[in-house]
């Protein structure tokens, strides 16, 4: 029996390595920014914490997000952009209009994909304050080195130019603020996430770090966790200074991104890993059973788990499980070929939880 549920976890393990670990490639960023192509981008302003799982395996759930402002981003030619001859290196240009709390602004975002994802800089006018603001990365700035997969990881350093232009009734004013910037990601974790919409994906969970400092003043340093799936969709999660890098953290900004996937069959054995929140031991199915069943249950943080088997007399006559587990939902077959009809008991034991069900094995 030993070997079988050894057997049973290592395919259960194997499985969700080939369904959840993903490679982005340059062809995946490519159908993304193509012309023409638009996403959309949410915020959910009232959020204060988010669930950012672990290193590793793991799963997230982001569908208690509720999207309080949102705005559409469109893929254009370069050349037609407001901002081309500022970079004259990028491939692609995005453009949006956004009014955010009463500010109607216009942005470009001016990217390149080879075999790094380059981001060269962007370019945004308010008009209500007549003000345009270009920021210009020397060299570009790496996003990602393409392909992008798990324990992908690189650091960076560039200098940033912010270069800001009022129009006044007494001409234009413009000053220029350069400082360096240090970022680092690493992809840390992979796995399944659940979307706001309820689509269920495969994604690398991201985290970046960069630190900027200006030529006077003090270095701030901001933490950011992305989600990104190879469709286009993606979570982004600013969290506060201080925050662990697993569990609930406290956050400065939440938002998201539409994209082209298609969810994944929730009975998948990917899906079956998001990240429960309570301790659960299910009803044996089938029950009445002959000879074998299945007994589920699901534990929200890693503990020390044992699942044993009782008969009608107290007597304990085989443990399932005995070993420390991580947080999510596990199926094990419980069979017993060898044994008469009759009541049985099995009892989950994990951290401080503990409960006991009845099963009927009928011959």
């Amino acid at each position: 029996m030993k070997k079988i549920f050894t057997a049973l976890v290592m395919l259960f393990m194997l499985a969700i390595h080939i369904d959840a670990q993903i490679t982005i490639t340059a062809s995946d960023l490519s159908n993304r920014l193509a012309v023409g192509k638009n996403y959309t981008t949410y915020m959910d302003e009232n959020a204060t914490t988010v669930n950012i799982g672990s290193i590793g395996i793991s799963s997230w759930d982001f569908s208690n997000l509720v999207s309080t402002h949102a705005y559409v981003s469109t893929s254009k030619t370069v050349s037609t952009s407001t901002y081309a001859s500022d970079f004259t290196g990028a491939g692609y240009a995005s453009n949006s209009e956004n009014t955010y709390k009463g500010t109607l602004s216009n942005s470009w975002v001016y990217n390149s994909i080879g075999t790094q994802y380059l981001l060269h800089g962007t370019g945004t006018n308010v008009a209500s304050t007549n003000t345009t603001t270009k920021i210009k990365y020397s060299p570009a700035q790496i996003i990602y080195n393409l392909p992008l997969t798990y324990n992908s990881n690189n650091t960076q350093q560039t200098q940033q130019q912010v270069i800001s232009t009022v129009k006044t009734q007494f001409g234009d004013f413009t000053t220029t603020q350069t400082n360096t910037v240090n970022r680092s990601y690493i992809v840390e974790a992979y796995g399944q996430m659940k979307m706001p919409d309820g689509k269920l994906l495969s994604c690398l969970r991201i985290k970046e770090t960069t630190t900027t400092a200006p030529q006077q003043g003090s270095a701030a340093t901001s933490t950011t966790y992305i989600f990104l799936t190879k469709t286009g969709e993606s979570v982004s999660v600013s969290v506060k200074s201080g925050q662990p890098n697993t569990g609930v953290v406290q956050i400065d900004q939440v938002t998201w991104t539409s994209g082209d996937g298609v969810s994944e069959t929730p009975t998948s054995v990917a899906s079956n890993r998001i990240i429960p929140t309570e301790f659960t031991l299910s009803q044996n199915y089938p029950n009445p059973f002959n000879p074998s069943t299945k007994i589920n249950f699901s534990i929200p943080t890693s503990e020390k788990v044992t699942l044993k088997i009782f008969d009608i007399t107290g007597k304990e006559i085989t443990t399932i499980v005995n070993e420390t587990l991580n947080a999510g939902s596990y199926t094990f077959e419980f069979n017993e070929s060898n044994r008469g009809s009759g009541v049985y008991f099995y009892r989950l034991s994990a951290g401080r939880f503990n409960k006991t069900q009845k099963m009927i094995l009928i011959k």
